[in-house]
């Protein structure tokens, strides 16, 4: 098995895994279904998949998992006035284009300011696994989780299951230290379209930090960055964190090579600036030489250090 980010083609798959979490409810299936497209294309959407290999060399969606970030207005609103249907009226914001979803610039913003609310829209993984499977599918999906989202200046996660075998789910892992059950509005209003058996979780970042041997303990931690990287500088590192030589650098980022090496001689210059031991000049005592070494150096730093890769409002330094 293995993960990865999910395609637009992958969407139909995917999200079928738990239909009780789609949430077409107020837009109707095919204007959400273009809002999750919506997401995807604009990378909004963070979200892995889990395939399993099949014989003949097919492959089966078997996990899915997806979160987006979004405005303190709405976490509050849904957090002060709990009621089924988190994930329908998340889809339709975007579906009416009113989206609390946050936009690169806003999750910049937060990112470097208060820090960014997290709604877990699905985590579920496809039904007649074994006992094997499913535990590798749950590792997979909480791998991939913690590396897209690990660096961030996370504030609270919150989501909504939406069928009693999702709350006895959530309540296993022990991350979500709040959960808001709906029984109350259920009983005023009983003929309301939304299943029974649905129920808000939500982790704050405080309370998660107070358990300090836990995953999520880890997720909560931030370093502030201090490379002060520009975009640039994090789209290159991040491919390069991929493996990819700089031929297959300058096809991904649509450069030719003479300016994909200008840009790695600028990013190693920006960091000797501020720490000077990640691009130490080269040694020819040890047959040390400059370009793969120092980025060798650099890309280590970087997977210890991924808050230095996350978007995030630069510093405009004095001279």
């Amino acid at each position: 098995m293995f993960w990865r980010p999910p395609t637009v083609s992958d969407l139909e798959a995917a999200l079928a895994l738990d239909p009780f979490s789609f949430g077409s409810e107020i837009v109707g299936r095919t204007k959400a279904f273009a809002a999750y497209a919506h997401l995807v294309r604009t990378r909004r959407f963070i979200s892995a998949l889990v395939e399993m290999p099949l014989p003949h060399g097919s492959r089966q969606v078997v996990g899915f998992g997806g979160a987006v970030f979004v405005s303190e207005r709405f976490f509050q609103d849904e957090i002060g006035h709990p009621r089924p249907g988190l994930n329908a009226r998340l889809i339709a914001s975007v579906a009416r284009k009113k989206p609390v979803v946050l936009s690169h610039d806003e999750v910049r913003r937060a990112n470097t300011s208060d820090g960014l609310n997290v709604a877990i829209t699905h985590a579920w993984l496809r039904n007649a696994l074994t006992t094997e499977q499913m535990s590798a599918v749950e590792r997979l999906m909480s791998t991939a989780f913690f590396h897209l989202v690990r660096g961030y200046r996370l504030l609270r996660l919150f989501r909504e299951a939406a069928s009693e075998e999702a709350i006895a789910h959530v309540k296993s892992q022990h991350v979500f230290g709040t959960m808001v059950a709906f029984d109350g509005l259920r009983a005023v209003n009983p003929g309301r379209l939304w299943n029974r058996n649905r129920a808000l979780f939500v982790a704050e970042r405080e309370h998660c930090l107070s358990v300090p041997a836990s995953v999520a303990a880890m997720l909560f931690a931030y370093s502030e960055p201090i490379l002060n990287l520009h975009e640039t500088d994090q789209e290159l590192a991040l491919a390069a964190l991929d493996g990819l030589t700089d031929s297959e650098l300058a096809r991904v980022l649509n450069l030719k090579l003479p300016a994909l090496k200008k840009r790695w001689t600028s990013l190693f210059d920006r960091v000797s600036c501020i720490r000077p031991d990640l691009v130490p000049p080269p040694d020819p005592d040890n047959g040390d030489t400059r370009g793969p070494q120092k980025r060798h150096r650099l890309l280590a730093y970087l997977r210890e250090h991924p808050e230095e890769l996350r978007p995030r409002l630069r510093h405009r330094f004095r001279r």
